[in-house]
């Protein structure tokens, strides 16, 4: 079982490692596998995280998206809220009809599209099964045609052997 605790630990290690990077990458920093002598059975090599100065590194841009999103949220609330204060119950009923029927609307018009998109990339589809067709029967008909010149050529090269052979047994004759 040990060794099954080593190997998952060294999966995960590197799944770890391999993330992380990715991570780096993705907002501006970089890493790389640390250079020198690895300690006595180390089995991973060191990764070396390095973050461009002048940025806000990881922490702080999830810091200042922690401080951002709750101000959202809390403008989006009280904006609710007034616009609640200000209308009766059946104009919120008319407002949420509205939006949902806006929305009914827009997802249909996105259904057209939707529509429109896939009979054009049937359209092509078609046409480059078609395109396809005639360059493979062009292949095809330039294949046969080799096919026979190289027949014919074969057929030639044994035609010359039967005639190298007479010759030579003519000159081994005389």
């Amino acid at each position: 079982t040990s060794n099954y605790i080593t190997v998952q630990h060294n999966v995960l290690s590197e799944w770890l490692y391999k993330n992380l990077c990715i991570i780096y990458n993705e907002l501006g920093g970089d890493c790389a596998a640390a250079i020198g002598p690895l300690p006595e059975n180390q089995a991973h090599i060191p990764m070396q995280l390095y973050w461009p100065e002048g940025q806000l590194n990881i922490m702080e841009k999830i810091d200042q998206l922690q401080t951002a999103l709750p101000l959202a949220l809390q403008d989006n609330l009280e904006l609710e809220h007034i616009s609640n204060a200000n209308t009766s119950s059946d104009d919120g009923l008319k407002t949420i009809k509205a939006k949902m029927d806006a929305l009914s609307i827009h997802v249909q018009e996105n259904n057209v599209k939707v529509d429109a998109i896939e009979s054009k990339v049937v359209a092509l589809s078609s046409d480059m099964q078609g395109k396809v067709d005639v360059v493979q029967n062009a292949v095809e008909s330039k294949v046969h045609a080799v096919e026979s010149k190289v027949d014919a050529v074969q057929h030639e090269l044994s035609e010359l052997k039967v005639m190298m052979s007479k010759l030579m047994e003519m000159i081994a004759n005389q």
